[in-house]
């Protein structure tokens, strides 16, 4: 029998421990078949609390852990469970590949003694049981009335800490992990960038951290997109088309993962599944990516959602979008309007923004006809950085190479009345841009009303 069944309470019976052994086990199968259909995942920590002082001196040990694990036991220290401090000194650590670190606790028999009785907390340590309990019972208050106490033995969950190395001896626990061990030079570092199973996303500050940080890339994407999308002129075409809809997707998934990030006990797993989503909608945007994250090739770059690696599902996710509205804006990643003094106009550059694979674009904005004034523009206009403008114009030497654009390049909005110039970055002055990350545009020539723009775009 399994004793899963309820009891047939009736009067005249003569009670048992059993029967109140078996009328508890009911009750908690009936819980935990519940919570393992009710919703995926239902095991993991709730809260976790690791000695960071503790490893300095080879030792591993929680102040504090609440947590559910898979078999749906419930588990919170000096409550209803122990664990003794660990010493992992002379344990084998892979300096390329740390140790994960296991919470074990035995599974009930039904052949053997699930309890053990012991004098003090001190002999704890050695139980060899799911239980134990103390000699001396405790005094119990009625709940109810006032009346005299009873004694009760008390259960508690015995746990032990076990190494990676160590699991095959424990074929008879349940086990979840919830640390790693790396070495730092010759001393032990716990892995600040592990992430255990989690019940909810507010378990861990790492990937509650981890998610926020996403939910701000993505808000500020969506701010990105809008200033593209407030640029564009009356016309509508392809490159209009594509800001549009990634901002409508973005419009979509943000809030909603700004909603969950405040909701104390969503699941990472139903937070993946909307990321799954925003990567199956902004996909349709590139034909090297399919709506399941995977290349031509057949390389998935989105993994299913992993309960106990739940961290690097997270930042595989997190890289994948970013390359998707990567290729669908292409950029602009800079866009800067140069300040103008008299006919000089002039902007600083961030150093990170001088990349192998990357346009520079110069946006000219003109309430006159482009054709009045572009041979002036190209025969007289002079760009370079700023401690080589001036030799270049008194000298009449020519400064950086441009190339017009007949339409908006890819990425770019197209804009009434804008020209579009290319900055030849092959140029031998674009060295001293690079070394000096400014720029300055001189013309004698410039219309009054002239506006330049410079937009950086990832190839």
């Amino acid at each position: 029998m399994s004793q899963t069944q309820p009891i047939f309470w009736h009067q005249g019976m003569f009670l048992q421990p059993q029967h109140f052994q078996q009328s508890e086990k009911h009750i908690t199968h009936q819980i935990d078949t519940l919570k393992q259909n009710m919703a995926p995942w239902m095991w993991g920590f709730i809260q976790l609390d690791l000695s960071s002082e503790a490893i300095q001196s080879k030792r591993i040990k929680l102040h504090e852990a609440q947590l559910f694990l898979e078999d749906g036991t419930y588990i919170e220290l000096d409550k209803n469970a122990y664990v003794a401090e660990r010493s992992i000194e002379g344990a084998e650590i892979d300096p390329e590949r740390p140790n994960t670190v296991y919470l074990a606790l035995k599974q009930e028999s039904n052949f053997s003694s699930n309890v053990t009785k012991i004098g003090d907390i001190s002999e704890a340590h050695s139980v060899k049981t799911r239980f134990f309990t103390f000699v001396n019972p405790t005094q119990s208050q009625d709940r109810y009335v006032q009346g005299d106490v009873a004694e009760t033995h008390e259960l508690i969950l015995k746990l032990d800490i076990v190494l990676e190395s160590e699991k095959e001896q424990y074929s008879e626990y349940s086990l979840i992990p919830f640390c790693q061990v790396g070495l730092d030079g010759e001393n032990y570092k716990l892995v600040q960038d592990y992430i255990p199973p989690c019940l909810n996303i507010h378990a861990n500050t790492r990937l509650t951290k981890q998610i926020s940080e996403l939910k701000d890339e993505l808000a500020g994407r969506a701010i990105q997109l809008k200033t593209g999308q407030a640029m564009l002129g009356s016309q509508i075409d392809n490159n209009a088309l594509r800001y549009r809809f990634s901002l409508q997707a973005l419009s979509r998934y943000v809030p909603r993962l700004n909603h969950e990030v405040s909701t104390p006990n969503i699941q990472p797993w139903s937070i993946y599944g909307g990321l799954k989503e925003l990567i199956g909608e902004i996909s349709t945007f590139t034909p090297d990516i399919n709506l399941l994250g995977e290349t031509q090739d057949g390389e998935s770059l989105l993994p299913d959602y992993s309960h106990n690696n739940a961290g690097e599902c997270f930042d595989k996710a997190r890289l994948l979008i970013n390359r998707l509205l990567n290729e669908i804006s292409v950029g602009p990643q800079f866009l800067v309007e140069l300040k103008r003094d008299e006919q000089a106009f002039s902007c600083d550059i961030p150093k990170d923004f001088f990349e192998d694979k990357a346009d520079f674009y110069l946006i000219i904005n003109s309430t006159e006809n482009w054709d009045d004034f572009s041979h002036s523009f190209f025969t007289t206009a002079k760009l370079a950085s700023q401690n080589t403008i001036d030799i270049l114009v008194e000298r009449s030497l020519p400064g950086i190479g441009l190339i017009h654009s007949p339409t908006a390049p890819a990425g770019l909005p197209k804009k009434d009345g804008a020209q579009y110039v290319r900055i030849d970055i092959h140029d031998d002055e674009w060295s001293s841009v690079v070394r000096q990350q400014n720029l300055v545009l001189h013309w004698d020539s410039a219309p009054s009303d002239l506006m330049i723009e410079l937009v950086i775009l990832k190839r």
